[in-house]
């Protein structure tokens, strides 16, 4: 972590665990892993470095049996934090959100679809992908806290970002709530609240504005 101009290394649950960061929300909030190699055995555990206590470490747990596997993946604003259970690829695995106050809920595919995995958290969206029974991956827009999951239209396979109001950047376009797509030469990695997205095209890096 980098704060004032200095570097201090996050801790693990563990001193001898192994650490690592996935997001980082605007107040300061990390999310991540670590990762315990005790006996010979690896586990990874979702854990979250809060702001509010600099120095600490905090697991993430999920409701039902322990998994031997957590990964904490994203981090709200107001502290919701999106994260994975399971080990890929198994029937097991789904994403899993933990509010900011109240218990934490998994997050299931659409029907008919399987092995499903978030990617980003704003605002009460998660964007993510499922397989289908033909073993095509489908980007997918779940709603937190009601659960529900939908297949996003045009095909795309991966998402990438959501943004505060439900637009979805998947692949090479930004899938809108009411099914409008904006397509892009090139490939999306970040989309903000406010119509610009930026990623890479013919090498360089590009922003989008207007999507």
């Amino acid at each position: 972590m980098l704060r004032h101009g200095k570097f201090t290394k996050l801790p693990g649950l563990k001193s001898t665990d192994g650490t690592r960061a996935a997001a980082i929300n605007a107040r300061g909030d990390i999310v991540g892993t670590s990762e315990d190699t005790t006996g010979g055995q690896v586990s990874w555990h979702a854990v979250i470095w809060p702001a509010a206590h600099p120095g600490t470490v905090r697991e993430l747990v999920a409701d039902g049996p322990a998994p031997t596997w957590a990964q904490g993946v994203d981090v709200d604003d107001n502290g919701t934090v999106l994260g994975f259970v399971g080990q890929r690829p198994t029937e097991g695995q789904h994403p899993y959100v933990w509010p900011a106050v109240g218990p934490g809920r998994p997050l299931v595919a659409p029907a008919g679809y399987g092995y499903p995995e978030g990617t980003a958290i704003r605002a009460g969206w998660v964007a993510g992908t499922a397989f289908g029974p033909d073993g095509s991956s489908a980007a997918v827009r779940w709603r937190v806290p009601s659960g529900a999951a939908t297949v996003l239209p045009g095909g795309f396979g991966t998402a990438v970002a959501v943004n505060l109001f439900g637009s979805v950047a998947a692949d090479n376009a930004v899938i809108h709530l009411g099914g409008r797509i904006r397509s892009v030469s090139g490939e999306i990695k970040v989309l903000a609240d406010w119509g610009v997205a930026a990623g890479t095209a013919g090498g360089a890096a590009v922003v989008w504005i207007g999507c």
